[in-house]
């Protein structure tokens, strides 16, 4: 507390995490070593059954029993994978081969494949962005099948998920939208936390909470940002950016230097009269279109 420019009360308080940060070290070397263990046999049983597929016609039962253990098998690669990521991510050991690609194409397969894998779902693209982007490849088609998947996962009584890509103000702008469950607003600044699952959705739908953790860290690694659009009942938009030139640029629209300023990402007013702020977010923002709006008013 300051009274006339001098500090007249302090108070200040710590807690001892310690003990809380070796447990989480202790839990993700578990985490790799466990997923290292896991993908050796893994490897042998998928080669197993690739020969098996050779030998049994998939018409006959047991032919379409090989079939269906695949697809469970698949899908526990997926999260053996997705185990592993997180470690390499929480120990700065993932690494991003980037490269020059066609955004456009890589849209389009990844809509492609995963069209393949659902008969509930009608998937429907809308791109403007032909364009050449320079990153990982694979890493950000990741990030792509991650939000499609969860948008067939969580929205079970719907048909229809559209994929919307538009560039502005030099970067690139996807989103995925669904009509699905929708999620509360309270737990919307947790979905890109480790294992984060909402209420008792682990009851109805299967996952281990990593897949957003992981995007989230794909986008940000190529210096881009994430935000979500949801409601209960009423579907959820999930959209990602991603800067051209590997940084976000903030374009200017107005502002009085005072007590208002407006830009691409962001509107903010002062109320000095009241002396508070009244800001109105526009998408996208992340911490420096924040500051420097502040600064302009």
């Amino acid at each position: 507390m300051i009274e006339d420019g001098k500090v007249s009360f302090w108070l200040g308080t710590n807690t001892n995490i310690h003990q809380q940060k070796e447990n989480e070290n202790i839990k993700d070397e578990f985490i790799s070593i466990a997923s290292h263990e896991l993908k050796t046999p893994l490897t042998t049983i998928k080669g197993f059954f690739q020969l098996i597929k050779r030998e049994v016609s998939t018409q006959t039962t047991l032919g379409n029993f090989v079939e269906k253990a695949e697809r469970q098998l698949e899908r526990l690669t997926r999260l053996i994978e997705d185990l592993l990521d997180v470690s390499k991510i929480n120990a700065g050991k993932m690494i991003y081969n980037k490269e020059s690609f066609d955004f456009s194409a890589l849209l389009a397969d990844t809509v492609e494949s995963i069209q393949h894998t659902t008969k509930t779902h009608r998937i429907e693209l809308h791109s403007d962005c032909n364009i050449t982007y320079y990153g990982d490849q694979l890493r950000i088609e990741q990030v792509l099948i991650n939000l499609l998947n969860n948008a067939i996962k969580y929205s079970p009584g719907s048909q229809k998920i559209v994929v919307r890509c538009e560039i502005e103000n030099n970067n690139l702008i996807v989103s995925v939208e669904d009509l699905g469950v929708g999620i509360a607003e309270e737990h919307l600044k947790s979905l890109f936390d480790r294992f984060y699952r909402v209420d008792n959705s682990s009851a109805r739908f299967q996952g281990l909470g990593l897949g957003l953790f992981i995007a989230n860290e794909i986008v940000k690694r190529h210096g881009g940002s994430f935000w979500i659009e949801s409601e209960p009942g009423g579907g959820s938009t999930f959209s990602f950016l991603l800067p051209l030139n590997g940084q976000q640029e903030f374009a200017d629209k107005a502002t009085d230097h005072q007590t208002y300023y407006e830009g691409s990402f962001i509107r903010m007013y002062y109320r000095e009269d009241e002396h508070y702020m009244e800001v109105e977010w526009l998408g996208y923002q992340n911490y420096d279109s924040v500051v420097k709006a502040a600064k302009s008013c």
